[in-house]
C-alpha cells in the first residue's frame, strides 16, 4: 500500500496546485499594478486590467466583506438584535474562501456560526455573496503583503503534512503496521489480528472473496452458534446475576438467553425477502443474501471471540432485582393514565418550554439512580445520539411539556 493515506495526499496535493496558481494568478494582477516591495508603479495598466487608486492600493477582482464586530459579515444580521452566536473568521477560513472563491475577508472579521460547515463557508453563503456583493475591491499594500504571508503560511503548513506523511512508514500487516493503525483498519489490536490470521491456512486466502470464505470455513464455526460454546461456559460467562433472579428462580444451573428482536425484520420466506427487497429498482439476488449473511456471521465471530462481554460491572444487580419484584406487584397507574390517553377519555395541553417556563417540580436524578431507573448505562450511553437526531439545523432541541398532572 502506498505510504500514509493516498486520498489525504491526493487532496492536499490539489489544495497546494490550486493556491499556487491563485498566487501566480494574483501576483501577475498584482504585478501589472505595482511593486509590493518599492510600492512604485512597474508598468502602466491596460484597460483589461483593473486600475490603482493611488500609489498604496489597487482593485482587485474579490468579493470583499466588511468588517464588524457587531453585525455578520455575510448576511448583515445584527448579532445583538437576533440572539445569534457569532464567530470569528480565522485564517484559514479567510485563505481558502479568498484562494476558492474570490471573497477577501478582512482580519477580525465575523459571520453567524451557522454559515460555517466543517471550518469553511457554506455553499448557499458563498451564493450569496456572489449575488449580493461587488466584485472589486481597494486593496492597500500592506494588506497586499499580509494576503500573500497567509498563502505563503498555509502552503507551508500543507507541504510540512504531505512531508510528514511520506516519512510514515508503510501499511505493513507483517512488520511495521503499528497498533494504532491496525485497529483503526481493523478493530483488533495487532495480538487479535495475527491471533485471527493464525486460523487461515495461506493457501486459502488470495482475494476478498477467498478471505470471506476461508474466515467461514476456518474461523467463524469455531465462535459461532450453538456448538461454539459449551453450556457450563454459558453460565459461568455470559448469564447475569440479575437474569438468574428474574427469569431462573436463583437457579445458577439454568441457561438464560435473551433475544431482542426490536430491529430484526422477519419474512416468512426467502422468496418473500426476494419479492420485497429491491435494490437500485432490481431485485436483490440470492447471492447477495448469502453474502450480508456471510459477513454478518463474521462480524458475530469477532466480536464473541475478541470483544468483553458487554455488561461487565453486576456488582448492584441484586439489589436491582429486589427492586423490580418489589414493584411487581404495584398498580402501573403510568399504563392506566395511558391508556385513558388512548381512548381520549383525557386531553393534554403541550405547551414548549423555555427558561421563562421551566418545570420546577422536574426530579433531578443522579448519575447512579439514572443507571437504576435504566437498568444500566446502555441507555445514558445512547442518549446522546438519540438527543442529536433531533436537532434542528440550529442545534435548538424542542421540548414540550404539560402541567396538567402535578405527579
Amino acid at each position: 500500500m502506498s505510504r500514509g493515506s493516498p486520498g489525504s495526499d491526493l487532496t492536499i496535493l490539489t489544495q497546494i496546485s490550486n493556491i499556487t496558481l491563485h498566487v501566480d494568478v494574483i501576483a501577475a494582477e498584482v504585478g501589472t499594478q505595482t511593486d509590493i516591495e518599492t510600492n512604485t508603479p512597474l508598468t502602466t495598466p491596460s484597460p483589461s486590467h483593473s486600475s490603482t487608486t493611488n500609489n498604496d492600493s489597487i482593485r482587485l477582482p474579490f468579493f470583499k466583506l466588511s468588517k464588524l464586530n457587531s453585525r455578520c459579515s455575510i448576511c448583515d444580521i445584527y448579532f445583538a438584535e437576533k440572539n445569534i452566536r457569532s464567530v470569528q473568521l480565522n485564517g484559514d477560513v479567510r485563505t481558502t474562501s479568498l484562494l476558492n472563491y474570490h471573497i477577501l475577508i478582512p482580519e477580525g472579521s465575523r459571520c453567524c456560526y451557522n454559515h460555517l460547515n466543517d471550518g469553511n463557508l457554506n455553499q448557499k453563503d458563498i451564493d450569496v455573496v456572489n449575488r449580493n456583493k461587488l466584485n472589486e475591491c481597494n486593496v492597500n499594500r500592506e494588506k497586499i503583503i499580509k494576503l500573500f504571508d497567509e498563502m505563503k503560511q498555509t502552503l507551508t503548513t500543507k507541504r510540512e503534512r504531505i512531508t510528514e506523511l511520506n516519512e510514515q512508514p508503510p501499511l505493513d500487516f507483517d512488520q511495521k503496521i503499528s497498533d494504532h493503525n491496525c485497529h483503526v483498519l481493523t478493530v483488533l489490536t495487532k495480538t487479535q489480528f495475527n491471533d485471527l490470521c493464525s486460523h487461515i491456512p495461506l493457501s486459502a486466502l488470495s482475494i476478498l472473496d477467498s478471505a470471506t470464505t476461508a474466515l467461514g470455513q476456518h474461523f467463524v464455526q469455531k465462535h459461532l452458534g450453538f456448538d461454539h460454546i459449551s453450556r457450563q461456559d454459558v453460565i459461568k460467562y455470559h448469564i447475569r446475576p440479575l437474569a438468574q433472579q428474574l427469569l431462573a428462580d436463583n437457579d445458577q444451573n439454568k441457561v438464560v438467553i435473551i433475544l431482542d428482536g426490536t430491529y430484526i425484520y422477519i419474512q416468512k420466506s426467502q422468496n418473500n425477502i426476494l419479492q420485497r427487497r429491491t435494490f437500485s429498482s432490481h431485485k436483490v439476488p440470492y447471492t447477495m443474501i448469502e453474502k450480508i449473511g456471510d459477513y454478518f456471521a463474521t462480524v458475530c465471530a469477532l466480536i464473541n471471540c475478541y470483544r468483553p462481554v458487554f455488561v461487565r460491572d453486576t456488582r448492584h444487580d441484586r439489589e436491582i432485582g429486589d427492586r423490580i419484584l418489589e414493584l411487581a406487584d404495584e398498580t402501573n397507574k403510568m399504563k392506566t393514565y395511558i391508556d385513558k390517553l388512548k381512548d381520549k377519555q383525557e386531553k393534554l395541553k403541550w405547551v414548549p418550554m423555555n427558561a421563562a417556563n421551566v418545570i420546577n417540580d422536574f426530579p433531578k436524578m443522579t448519575f447512579d439512580e439514572l443507571q437504576e431507573l435504566t437498568l444500566s448505562c446502555y441507555q445514558l450511553k445512547q442518549s446522546k445520539a438519540y438527543t442529536t437526531e433531533h436537532l434542528d439545523q440550529d442545534g435548538s432541541f424542542l421540548v414540550k411539556v404539560t402541567n396538567q398532572k402535578q405527579d
